[in-house]
């Protein structure tokens, strides 16, 4: 929460980041992710394991827990604890599982893997640890066969990754998925997925999730096959406050839905930090996207942001800085391929639709259906401050509303300060305009 604009610098994160062996990381976050699809589909077709089997064993890295099927009904279990755990397998229960389930948060369990087989759970912590697919300076996946199941955090989790990879993979069924900050497909100097391949499926976070790709070249992903899906990063202060000036203070700063921001030090402290990929994909279904500021396929500071949806007659709700949108230095892309769709911001709703603020590459591509564009002001293929910004919208009867007396629908202003930059100011200075040979 602190990063963005530089407000706090925390040096321990630079010296990690210069000790991290990262291909090692990466390589064996493969081989764990690869391990965990064969054994789940392996263990889905033997069903052998004895109905009411339990096994619990420790190891110097963490626990390694099976339970068969009805073992935590047969024993009257409520609640489950699964903190400390290299591996569990769930053989089918409708559980309630605690702690860290597939959550790698200290260096005596670099690695945490949790399969579920079958029945509808509930993954709750109710206190602020990493879970359900986190990795911290290690390796967590959580994988679900099946089952409509809940999935409640706080904060660095449902596919988390600091300084490691975190998966949580859901196979099928209708999902609930609440946290507060860093989740559902998060990295930060790391890689963060939260998959989801069928059902009718809930995301609500307060903020920076939902595909978002942090500082450090943080990689998250959210990515959705089929359903007709509800995703909600939270847009008002008096629920939790993270106000923002680009909207009076009256909506907060979402990063959610595909955004990508880096750190920007050069305002405060001077160590800045490239952002990285954040990326929010729906392959199908009528889909309803609602947040705030800084969303939906959005950047800032050496960062890229995507949404895409693939098809569907899909509504996308939000305020400012949106839809397309970058600010210094940045890629911003939202391309919904099909369906009739409705484009629209409220509160101060502007700078969106395809708008690109210093040195920013943004993009709103529609294919297909009639689609509704709502906005006040600055929208709509709106290059500021030497960016490229494009709406494209091909094919069906398409509506465009903007706000009178705004710069809009295709256009790119120009400063006096193009031509004669301030010398001390580099990155302008370096590109300015020359007026005398145009």
């Amino acid at each position: 929460m602190t990063q963005s604009d530089g407000i706090v610098y925390y040096p321990e994160i630079e010296d990690v980041a210069g000790e991290i062996d990262y291909a090692s990381l990466h390589y064996a976050a493969l081989k764990a992710a690869a391990l965990v699809e064969e054994t789940a589909d392996s263990l889905v077709f033997y069903g052998a394991i004895p109905t009411g089997y339990y096994f619990d064993v420790s190891t110097p890295y963490g626990r390694i827990l099976f339970l068969g099927k009805e073992y935590l009904k047969k024993n009257k279990i409520r609640s489950l604890d699964c903190s400390n755990t290299l591996l569990v397998i769930d053989f089918g229960n409708n559980g309630n599982f605690t702690g860290s389930c597939g959550a790698a948060s200290s260096l005596s369990n670099p690695v945490s893997i949790f399969i579920d087989l079958g029945g509808d759970d509930i993954y709750q912590t109710g206190t602020d640890i990493s879970s359900c697919g986190a990795g911290i300076i290690g390796i967590g996946l959580l994988y679900e066969n099946s089952g409509d199941d809940t999935y409640l955090s706080k904060n660095c989790s449902q596919g988390f990754g600091f300084f490691g990879v975190g998966m949580l993979y859901d196979k099928k069924g209708d999902d609930r998925y609440r946290a507060e900050l860093s989740g559902q497909g998060c990295g930060y100097f790391g890689i963060g997925l939260c998959f989801d391949a069928d059902g009718r499926d809930n995301y609500y976070i307060f903020g920076d999730g939902q595909g978002c790709g942090g500082v450090g070249g943080g990689v998250g992903v959210l990515a959705d096959y089929a359903g007709d899906d509800y995703y909600k990063g939270e847009p008002d202060p008096e629920v939790f406050d993270r106000s923002d000036y680009h909207s009076k203070y009256l909506i907060n700063v979402s990063n959610v839905q595909g955004f990508g921001g880096g750190r920007r030090g050069d305002g405060s402290d001077g160590h800045s930090w490239a952002g990285g990929l954040g990326a929010i994909i729906d392959i199908s279904g009528n889909d309803h996207y609602l947040s705030g500021n800084w969303s939906l396929g959005c950047s800032y500071w050496f960062a890229t942001g995507l949404a895409y949806d693939g098809s569907g007659n899909d509504r996308y709700e939000s305020c400012y800085f949106t839809q397309g949108s970058g600010a210094h230095f940045c890629n911003a892309v939202l391309i919904d391929e099909g369906g009739d769709d409705n484009h629209e911001l409220y509160e101060t709703a502007g700078a969106a639709h395809g708008f690109g603020w210093d040195f920013a590459n943004a993009f709103l591509i529609n294919i297909g259906g009639n689609d509704l564009y709502k906005a006040k002001m600055i929208s709509m293929g709106q290059a500021m401050l030497r960016s490229f910004a494009f709406l494209i919208d091909i094919g069906g009867d398409d509506r465009y509303r903007l706000g009178s007396g705004t710069d809009g629908l295709g256009e790119a202003t120009y400063r006096d300060d193009f031509g004669k930059p301030r010398k001390l100011a580099p990155y302008t200075y370096y590109v300015k305009f020359d007026t005398e040979n145009f």
